[in-house]
Order: C-alpha cells, then sequence, then structure tokens
C-alpha cells in the first residue's frame, strides 16, 4: 500500500512539474528554438507540394462533409429517441435522454486526405444496446435515400457499420454508456464513464478517447498536422501504412508524430519532418513511444489488461510498441513484426537522408520540386527477385468485399511463417491490392491479390533446397478455417503462387499495369542474356515466362490439391546439388490447380524454370524433430510467438532476445552495410515508468540528436 502510495506522489509530482515548466510529454523538450528562415521557406514549400499532390480537400468538399456528419448526428439522434420510447423510458426524459455521434482518427485530428473515410462513434444512453444498433439503426439506414453499399461487420475485434453516406465512406462503430443521459457536453476522457461498459464499447470508445488525448498532449497542433499530413503520404507511398498487414495505422503515425513535436515544442513542419527521422532511424526498438505516464485506477475494472510489460509476459515480445495515451492504455503496433520492423528502419533511415538532402539546398527550398524525392512512391516490384501471390476470388462483389476482409486480416500470419525459414530475411507484403485477370479465376468469379516480396540469404557455394510447403499451406487452411467460422460463402477460394520478377506483369490486367510504374517497366522488358547465354523472355501477352501461363484459381476440392500433408523436417542450412530456388521459379502450389482445360503449361524456353516441379513440394516422411515452442506461432491472430512461460533472466522472451537485427537487405542496399547487435537490459523498455525514467529518457533524446 505504501510502494502504490508512493507511485501515486511521483505521478502528480510529475504532472505538477510538467504544469509549473510549461510543457507536456514524458520528459522536457529537447529544443524551444523558434522556426528559421529557411524552416519557413520549406513550409510553404511542403504545403504547395502537398496541395499539387491532390491530396488536401477543398472548401467545398470540407463543408460537404460537415454536413454528412450534421445529418447522421440528427438521424442518430431520432433514432436513439425512438428506441428509448419502444422501451418505455418516461415521456419527461425522452427530450433528455441525448446521445450524439462524434468523430475520431484522421478526421478528427484534421489531416484527412481527399476521398478519405471518417470514423465515426456513435455513444447511447443505457437503454439502447448493440443489438439495436446492428439491427434497428442498420435497418433505418438502409431504407435511407442517401445511404448506399452498407455493411455490417458484427463479429470484428471493433463491430463496426461500414457505408457510403451521401457520397462520403464512413465507419461507423457503437458506444453504450451506462448513463441514463448523454450531454452534448460530455467528458470523454473521464474515467468514470468506463464504469461497467462492456469490453467491445470501451475499443470503440477508445478511439474518440485517444484522438482527444492527442491533440491535447501537442504543444502546437497546427505544425502537428502538417507534419502529420507529410508523413502519412510518405508512408503510404512507401508501402508502410497498414496497420492490418503488420505496419502502422493512422493512430500509430500519429502518436510518432506527437511524440516529435513534444521534443521540439516551437518547430515548423518542415523540422519537425527532419527531426521525426532522425530520432526513430536511432530509436531502440523495443523501448516504447509514449506521450505521458500511464494513468492506472485501481478501481475501474475495464475487463481487458493494460499494456505493462512488468506483469504481461505476451507484452514483452512486441516488436515495436507505440502505447495510447488513455486508459486503458494498449500497443497500437501488436501487429508489427520481424520483417516489417526492418523495412520501416530502413525507410526511417532513408528518409533521414533525404530530409538533410533537402536542408542542404538552400537555394531551391521555395520550391515544391525538393519534396518529391521524399515522397516517391516505392518501386516494390524492383525491390525483390522472389515473390508470392495471394490471390483471393468470390462470385459476387459483394461477396469477394468481405471476403477480402477475411483474407486481409490474416496476411501477416503468413509472414510469420515465412520468417520461421531460417534463409529468409524479410518478408513484405505490399499493401495494395491488385485485380485478378478474369481467366486465372473460376468462371464468373472476381478476385483480387496481394503480392509478397521475399529476400533470402543463402550460403555461399552451395546451393540450398528450400522447402515451403508447410508455411504457405498452414496460412491457407488458417484462412479457410477461419472464414467458415466468420463470412464465408461458396465460390469463395483463396490460394497462393510463388514467381520471380519478370513473371509478375503475367499476372495483373493490363490497366492495372499501365497504373503502377514498376509493373509498366516489367510488361515492357526486352529479352536479354544471363550470364550463362540463356534468354530470359518476360511475361507477355497474359502468360508466364517462358510462354507459360499461371493455373486459374479454381475449387479447393480439385484432384490436384494436397492438404493435411505431415510438416516436412527442420529447415537446416545444408548444401546440395540440386536445383536451388531460382530453378524452382514458376512453379505450382498445391493450393493452385493446373489450367482448367486440362492442358499442360506451354514448355519454357531452354534454360528457364517450368512447372514441372512445384516449390511446395508434396509432404515428406513425418520424421522430423518436434518444433520448440519458442519457434511456434499462437492462434490469437496477432502473429506473437509462444513462450510457454519461458522468460530469460531479463524479462524478455527467448525469441525476442534471439536475433532482432537493425541490419535488412534494404538497409544493406541503401546504406552498404549492416550490423547485427544483441539487446541489452537497457532497450527491453521494461523499466519502471517512474520521474527517473523520465530523467533518463530526457538524456538518451539528447544523446540521440547529437
Amino acid at each position: 500500500m505504501k510502494a502504490q502510495y508512493n507511485t501515486f506522489l511521483d505521478l502528480r509530482l510529475l504532472r505538477w512539474m510538467m504544469a509549473f515548466r510549461g510543457w507536456v510529454g514524458l520528459s522536457s523538450p529537447i529544443s524551444k528554438s523558434s522556426p528559421t528562415a529557411q524552416d519557413l521557406q520549406l513550409l510553404e514549400s511542403l504545403r504547395q507540394h502537398l496541395q499539387d499532390q491532390n491530396v488536401i480537400e477543398s472548401e467545398s468538399e470540407e463543408t460537404h462533409r460537415f454536413q454528412v456528419m450534421t445529418e447522421l448526428d440528427a438521424l442518430a439522434k431520432s433514432w436513439i429517441r425512438e428506441i428509448c420510447f419502444q422501451k418505455g423510458v418516461a415521456d419527461t426524459q425522452l427530450d433528455t435522454v441525448g446521445g450524439r455521434v462524434c468523430t475520431f482518427g484522421s478526421y478528427r485530428l484534421g489531416v484527412h486526405a481527399r476521398g478519405g473515410d471518417i470514423d465515426a462513434l456513435l455513444i447511447a444512453p443505457k437503454y439502447v444496446d448493440r443489438g439495436d444498433f446492428f439491427k434497428s439503426f442498420a435497418e433505418r439506414l438502409l431504407r435511407h435515400e442517401k445511404v448506399s453499399d452498407l455493411r455490417a461487420v458484427e463479429g470484428a475485434f471493433v463491430p463496426v457499420i461500414k457505408m457510403y453516406f451521401d457520397g462520403v465512406e464512413i465507419d461507423l462503430t457503437f458506444a453504450r454508456l451506462m448513463l441514463k443521459e448523454i450531454p452534448e457536453a460530455l467528458n470523454l476522457s473521464d474515467h468514470e464513464i468506463l464504469r461497467m461498459m462492456d469490453l467491445k464499447c470501451i475499443r470503440s470508445l477508445n478511439g474518440c478517447r485517444v484522438t482527444d488525448e492527442i491533440l491535447a498532449l501537442v504543444p502546437d497542433r497546427s505544425s502537428f498536422r502538417e507534419a502529420l499530413k507529410g508523413i502519412k503520404l510518405w508512408a503510404k507511398r512507401r508501402g508502410i501504412y497498414s496497420n492490418v498487414l503488420g505496419f502502422l495505422g493512422g493512430v500509430s503515425w500519429a502518436l510518432l508524430v506527437a511524440f516529435v513535436c513534444q521534443k521540439y515544442p516551437n518547430a515548423a513542419a518542415p523540422m519537425i519532418l527532419r527531426k521525426f527521422f532522425t530520432i526513430f532511424a536511432k530509436w531502440r526498438w523495443p523501448q516504447p513511444i509514449m506521450l505521458k505516464l500511464p494513468d492506472n485506477p485501481t478501481d475501474i475494472d475495464v475487463g481487458s489488461t493494460v499494456w505493462d510489460p512488468r506483469c504481461y509476459p505476451q507484452d514483452r515480445g512486441h516488436s515495436m510498441p507505440i502505447i495510447t495515451p488513455s486508459f486503458p492504455h494498449q500497443n497500437s503496433t501488436y501487429n508489427v513484426g520481424r520483417s516489417t520492423l526492418k523495412i520501416m528502419q530502413a525507410e526511417f533511415r532513408l528518409g533521414e537522408q533525404q530530409m538533410n538532402a533537402i536542408y542542404s539546398k538552400p537555394d531551391e527550398m521555395s520550391k515544391a520540386q525538393i519534396w518529391t524525392e521524399l515522397f516517391k512512391p516505392l518501386n516494390f516490384f524492383f525491390l525483390y527477385n522472389h515473390f508470392i501471390i495471394v490471390m483471393v476470388s468470390a462470385k459476387t462483389k459483394e461477396d469477394l468485399k468481405s471476403w477480402k476482409g477475411c483474407v486481409e486480416s490474416r496476411l501477416r500470419t503468413l509472414v510469420t511463417q515465412l520468417e520461421n525459414n531460417e534463409f529468409l530475411t524479410v518478408a513484405h507484403i505490399w499493401p495494395s491490392d491488385l485485380p485478378m485477370k478474369p481467366e486465372y479465376a473460376a468462371p464468373g468469379a472476381v478476385g483480387i491479390q496481394w503480392f509478397v516480396g521475399l529476400d533470402f540469404d543463402f550460403p555461399k557455394g552451395g546451393k540450398v533446397n528450400l522447402n515451403l510447403t508447410h508455411d504457405v499451406n498452414t496460412f491457407l487452411e488458417s484462412v479457410r478455417s477461419f472464414g467458415r467460422h466468420s463470412t464465408w460463402k461458396e465460390g469463395m477460394e483463396v490460394a497462393a503462387k510463388y514467381c520471380k520478377r519478370p513473371q509478375l506483369a503475367g499476372y495483373v490486367p493490363d490497366a492495372a499495369i499501365k497504373s503502377n510504374e514498376g509493373l509498366t517497366l516489367l510488361a515492357n522488358m526486352k529479352p536479354r542474356n544471363s550470364g550463362g547465354g540463356s534468354k530470359i523472355t518476360p511475361p507477355q501477352n497474359g502468360t508466364g515466362r517462358g510462354g507459360t501461363r499461371p493455373p486459374r484459381l479454381l475449387r479447393r476440392d480439385s484432384s490436384t490439391e494436397n492438404f493435411g500433408a505431415a510438416r516436412p523436417p527442420k529447415r537446416m542450412r545444408t548444401t546440395s546439388s540440386s536445383s536451388d530456388l531460382n530453378n524452382q521459379a514458376a512453379t505450382q502450389s498445391p493450393s493452385m490447380p493446373t489450367l482448367a482445360n486440362g492442358g499442360s503449361p506451354a514448355p519454357a524456353t531452354p534454360g528457364t524454370p517450368t512447372f514441372e516441379k512445384p516449390l511446395f513440394p508434396g509432404p515428406e516422411p513425418s520424421t522430423r524433430e518436434k518444433t520448440p515452442p519458442s519457434q511456434r506461432s499462437d492462434d490469437s491472430g496477432l502473429g506473437l510467438p509462444i513462450q510457454d512461460g519461458i522468460v530469460s533472466e531479463e524479462g524478455v522472451s527467448p525469441q525476442r532476445r534471439e536475433a532482432d537485427s537493425t541490419s535488412s537487405p534494404v538497409v544493406e542496399n541503401r546504406n552498404g552495410s549492416g550490423s547485427k547487435r544483441s539487446l541489452d537490459a537497457a532497450e527491453t523498455g521494461l523499466e519502471e515508468f517512474t520521474v527517473p525514467l523520465a530523467k533518463r529518457l530526457h538524456i538518451e533524446m539528447e544523446a540521440v540528436v547529437q
């Protein structure tokens, strides 16, 4: 009790110090310098560049969004009053029960892009429950003339109704407060409103609470918004904007930018961008990012655990913890894995170099073109030599939307499975899906596909037998099993296919190729001679290398499939005289049947791989060594390693400490070399959250920027 009381005094003391000194955040600012003439010049050119990129909405578009939200709010209040009347609320109380629709996320922060969706929350009194929301209110919305493409996802982690209201995309969640009345001036940041709320309502409400906390914790909202707009555009162009695929979502990017704003409270947006890349290129993950000390009221049970690696072993395995500032505090980046962290670290380093180059050109600072290199789209399809294509199809477009969401939510588990291969260094999912060619799906079906770039580190002086059967089959079976319990309908299919870079354009429709610079270059590649004198023919007219055509995506009950096989032996670094990975290109996954017409693929040109042997071969003898628990993945969908209660002396899981290297093939290509290092106790982020920690973090931050 005494220790708890002392901790409470420490928190009160730190908050009083922050108020007295005039700064917000976990530690004091690094620099309070005002913007220089260079900063102001770059600020004007940054604004112009963002305007040129067509990401800033016009005044009329902003007005239309406001009118849509006003109309939705009036519709919700009318519906709440009607439900309360049906449930016997007294007539004298009907006019005061209240309720409202609040916005959160990018729209609430003021950094939404043109055409982006609006995250909204319907707050209702205790008389209205979630069943009313997904039945009665959803039916009312369906009857509304301005509502289209409505989908209710009641079984999601955060239940949501997705729709278009007068052309504006809206994701509407629901929270039931255990209050008789919901006044307009209700403070959503008050912990007391969480009492007796169910877990799903707390998750829904947390979106608004986090957004409000972020705005309250940044010293200059204008600079914060301008910097965040730039970071969001940069992250989308570089292919690292997707929470569901293991990168960062909008909230996580906002928290990182807010953290930098706290360290440089008077800086303009260009300087915040520069310090953003400087800090996070050198940040020692998994040391967590926090905007303030956590609030953990012991008398409020929220029905879920609060992020705290000192108490919960599963939190110690998080690779890139970015903690939300509102109670209950959660890690907004629990999906980040080894590969996605490496990719983002490489992009941070590249961004640091580009921002330094921008500040080294004083004669060009007033020109918007100076920002072109920083916001240049990533040429993903030229970054890797090996790819796995995940194909998804359904009978109708409506079915494809729900099936796509189901598969997309499980894609990161494929990366987790592939990372178990000792030769793999990076598995990179490109966040943007591309349409499938109609001839590759079942007749009358529609489909989309994702591309996963693979980079390997093979031993020198020998060839390797690489077997990815178990990894891919495990992913496909998990998706089908998950779909059978949620969204699966007849005609929904998922399959995987391996290919090499020159074959990529053969899988994508011509219209999609023209809109992608990298695929356009691949499609227009001319035949060239390889080192051995053989010709490599790029895909032409929808065909793969050497004239072969990728197999069609058909029903899972095809006779060519091979599921339920025993897991192959544990993969070891061995050399072999057999074909290496390059000689297995363009081979067929067990989940991908042969051509629908029953024919065989056309023979390949000499020296090119064929479809004769699968990259994912059939089952091998089951006499294998059992996979250690530390190398298995859990079934929670979080992509976290199973530890079975095993924790090392420093309190970090063995797999977490095994080899989280800061180097990656992307880094080595850009910086010339990468170096591995081991984690020490200071990097685990497990220290006590007390006043001395805030002081130590301040010292470390000063060392980072020197």
